[in-house]
C-alpha cells in the first residue's frame, strides 16, 4: 500500500507538472498571438490611411492645376461679347486718332500720317538706294526695279553690325557712320560704271518718330538700346544728310519711313491690292491705306490731295492701344511692372515675341509653386533646382515656345488626318531639359502636356488679338463692309456665290517679323482666328503674305516713287525742268513696245482699283 502510494503521489506531481508546463507553453502561445494580431491591424491601418493621404494630396494637387488651368483659359482667350467690346474700343481709338492729334502716352494709338502719297504701282523703275536702321544691324541695298511691271532686276545687299560705341556715343558719330557706309556702298557700284548722277536714298528709320513731311520728321525717343546724344528732337534726315557731306557724297534722300510702312510698299509693289502692313516680331505695329477725306487733322496744304479718291497710309502704332476689356491676367501685370514703361503699351505686350516667353515662365512658375508641376520641391533637390531656375527672369523664352507650340500643332494635325500618335512630346521635353533643366522625373508626360496647354494658350491669345486689329483696320478701312454689300448684290443677281476669288474683291495684308515667320504654328491660329472674324465669306478674300525683309525694299520703292512723282510735278514747271533732269535717277532706254505694254498694265490696275 505503501509503494502504491508514493507511485501515486509521483504520478499525480509528475502530471501536475506537465499541465503546468503545457499552461505556460499555451500562455505564452497566446500572448504572442494577442500582440502581432493588433500590431498587423494597427500597421495596415496606418499604411491605408498614409496611401490614402499621398492618394488624397495627389488628387487635390491635380485637381487644383486643371482648376488653375480652366481658370487661365477662361481670361486669356475672350468669349465673343469681350471681343466684340474690344473691337468697338479699337475702332473708337482709330476714329479719335485720325481726327485729333493724339499725345504719345503710350496708351492709345496714335494714328500718324506718313506722307506717303505717291502710293506704289509696281510700275515704278529705275535704281535706288536704301539704309534700313532698326536696331544694332544696318542694311544698305542697291535695288534696281525693271520696266516689266512688279518685277525687281536685281539686289544687292550688305549688312553691318554698329559697334556699342557708335549706337551709345554721340549722334554725330553714329549718322557719320552711316554716311561713311552708304558712300563706300554707293562707291563700290559706281566703279561698275559710269554713273554721275545725284543717288536717291530712301531711309527706314524705325524708331519713334513724328513725322512732318516725306523727307523731314522729329525723333521722339531712343529705343533698341540706342542712347546717342543730341538726336532726339531732331529730324534724321537732316542729320544723315549733313553727314553725307561731310563724307563728300551729296544724295537725295526722298523718303522717310519706318520698317511697317516699308513692309506694306514692297508688298503693294507685287501686289496693288495690298491695303494693310503687319510688323509681328520683338515688337508689333500696323499700318493701312485710307482716303485723304478720312483724315481731317492732317493739314497737308496739297492741292492735288483734295481729290475725293487721294489715299495714303497710316501708321497706326497700335501697340499703344489700351482698352479695360484687354484679357489680362496677373501674370501680365506682373511683366509690365518690370518694364522700362509700365502701364503703357499694353496691347504690345499681349501680343509681341519679346514678351510671350515671359509670359508663359510666370504661368508656368505659378502652377510650378501651387501644384508642383516639376516635382514636390519641399522634399526633392532636383525638382526645387528646376524651380529656382524656373523664377530666374528670361529663362523660358519665345524661342523655346515656339517649339512647343509647333510640336502642339503638328499633333493636332495629325489628329485631324486620323494619324494615330502616342502624346510624349519629345521636343517639348527636350525643351524643358535645356531650358530648365527638367528631366523625365521633373517633367513625365503629363506635365509636358500642361506645359503644352499653357504655351499653346498664351500663343492662342496673341493670334487672337492680332487678328482682332487686322478685323478692326478692314472694317475701318471700308473694306469689310463694302465687300459683303458686293457679295450680297452678286447674291441677289446670281442666286450663289461661287465666284469668290474674284480680284475685284480680295485684299492683302503684308506681314513681316519673326513671330509670323518663326513661331510655331502661328501662321495657322491667326488664320483660323481671322476666319472666326470675318466668316466663310470673307476669309478666302484676304490674302496674307509673309513678306521678309520688306522694310528695305519697302524703302526703295518709296524712294522711286517719290522721285519720279517729284519729277512729274517738276516737269509741269518750266523753270524747274534742268534741275528735274539733273536729279532724274537712271534708268534703262524703254522700247516703245515696252512703253505700251506698261501704259495699258496702268490702264488695267486703275480699272481693278477703282
Amino acid at each position: 500500500q505503501k509503494n502504491r502510494n508514493e507511485r501515486y503521489t509521483s504520478a499525480k506531481t509528475l502530471l501536475l507538472k506537465q499541465a503546468v508546463s503545457m499552461s505556460e507553453r499555451g500562455s505564452s502561445q497566446c500572448r504572442t498571438k494577442g500582440f502581432w494580431v493588433p500590431a498587423l491591424a494597427t500597421a495596415f491601418s496606418i499604411g491605408g490611411l498614409w496611401v490614402g493621404y499621398k492618394l488624397f494630396k495627389y488628387v487635390a494637387t491635380q485637381r487644383r492645376r486643371q482648376c488653375l488651368l480652366i481658370q487661365y483659359r477662361k481670361e486669356m482667350i475672350p468669349d465673343s461679347a469681350q471681343m466684340e467690346a474690344i473691337k468697338e474700343d479699337f475702332v473708337k481709338q482709330l476714329d479719335y486718332g485720325r481726327e485729333n492729334k493724339v499725345t504719345p502716352t503710350g496708351r492709345h494709338m496714335l494714328m500718324l500720317p506718313s506722307y506717303v502719297t505717291a502710293l506704289p504701282t509696281g510700275l515704278e523703275s529705275g535704281d535706288s538706294y536704301a539704309i534700313d536702321l532698326g536696331g544694332t544691324n544696318m542694311r544698305v541695298l542697291h535695288v534696281v526695279l525693271s520696266e516689266e511691271p512688279s518685277k525687281v532686276e536685281c539686289t544687292e545687299m550688305t549688312e553691318v553690325s554698329i559697334p556699342p560705341n557708335i549706337y551709345k556715343g554721340t549722334g554725330q558719330q553714329l549718322f557719320d557712320f552711316l554716311a561713311t557706309t552708304l558712300r563706300d556702298f554707293i562707291m563700290e557700284h559706281r566703279s561698275k560704271g559710269s554713273d554721275t548722277r545725284v543717288p536717291v536714298v530712301g531711309f527706314c528709320f524705325s524708331f519713334p518718330m513724328e513725322q512732318t513731311s516725306l523727307t523731314q520728321g522729329v525723333l521722339v525717343d531712343w529705343t533698341k538700346g540706342f542712347t546717342c546724344t543730341g538726336v532726339i528732337g531732331q529730324d534724321p534726315v537732316a542729320l544723315l544728310s549733313q553727314a553725307l557731306d561731310r563724307a563728300g557724297m551729296h544724295c537725295r534722300v526722298s523718303a522717310l519711313l519706318n520698317d511697317t510702312i516699308g513692309v506694306w510698299a514692297a508688298q503693294r509693289y507685287f501686289d496693288p491690292k495690298t491695303s494693310i502692313g503687319l510688323i509681328l516680331g520683338t515688337g508689333t505695329n500696323a499700318c493701312y491705306v485710307l482716303p485723304v477725306a478720312r483724315i481731317p487733322k492732317w493739314d497737308h496744304k496739297d492741292p492735288s490731295l483734295q481729290h475725293p479718291e487721294a489715299l495714303t497710309v497710316v501708321n497706326v502704332e497700335w501697340g499703344a492701344f489700351e482698352s479695360q476689356w484687354l484679357p489680362r491676367i496677373a501674370e501680365d501685370r506682373d511683366v509690365d511692372a518690370h518694364t522700362a514703361h509700365r502701364g503703357k503699351y499694353l496691347f504690345e505686350k499681349l501680343v509681341s515675341g519679346m514678351f510671350l516667353g515671359e509670359v508663359a515662365r510666370r504661368i508656368l512658375l505659378t502652377l510650378a509653386a501651387e501644384t508642383k508641376l516639376f516635382g514636390d520641391y519641399s522634399t526633392s533637390q532636383d525638382a526645387a533646382r528646376v524651380l529656382a531656375k524656373l523664377a530666374e527672369s528670361n529663362s523660358f523664352t519665345s524661342v523655346h515656345m515656339s517649339v512647343i507650340v509647333g510640336e502642339a500643332m503638328d499633333y493636332k494635325e495629325q489628329q485631324r488626318k486620323g494619324v494615330a500618335a502616342r502624346v510624349m512630346l519629345p521636343k517639348t521635353a527636350e525643351v524643358l531639359y535645356k531650358s530648365l533643366g527638367a528631366g523625365p522625373a521633373e517633367a513625365p508626360p503629363s506635365t509636358r502636356k500642361v506645359v503644352r496647354e499653357v504655351c499653346v494658350l498664351v500663343a492662342l491669345r496673341s493670334a487672337k488679338m492680332v487678328a482682332l486689329g487686322l478685323d478692326a483696320l478692314l472694317k475701318h478701312c471700308g473694306w469689310k463692309d463694302k465687300t459683303l454689300h458686293e457679295l450680297a448684290t452678286l447674291r441677289a443677281a446670281t442666286g450663289d456665290l461661287t465666284d469668290l476669288g474674284s480680284p475685284s474683291l480680295a485684299t492683302t495684308i503684308a506681314i513681316d517679323g519673326s513671330v509670323f515667320a518663326k513661331f510655331g504654328g502661328y501662321q495657322a491660329m491667326l488664320s483660323s482666328c481671322m476666319l472666326e472674324l470675318l466668316g466663310p465669306q470673307l476669309h478666302p478674300l484676304v490674302h496674307i503674305k509673309l513678306t521678309q525683309d520688306g522694310s528695305s525694299l519697302g524703302a526703295v520703292v518709296l524712294a522711286q516713287a517719290a522721285a519720279e512723282e517729284a519729277m512729274r510735278k517738276s516737269r509741269a514747271s518750266p523753270e524747274k525742268g534742268q534741275v528735274a533732269m539733273a536729279l532724274e535717277p537712271p534708268r534703262p532706254v524703254q522700247s516703245a513696245g515696252k512703253a505700251q505694254t506698261q501704259q495699258q498694265h496702268l490702264k488695267e490696275r486703275a480699272g481693278a482699283q477703282a
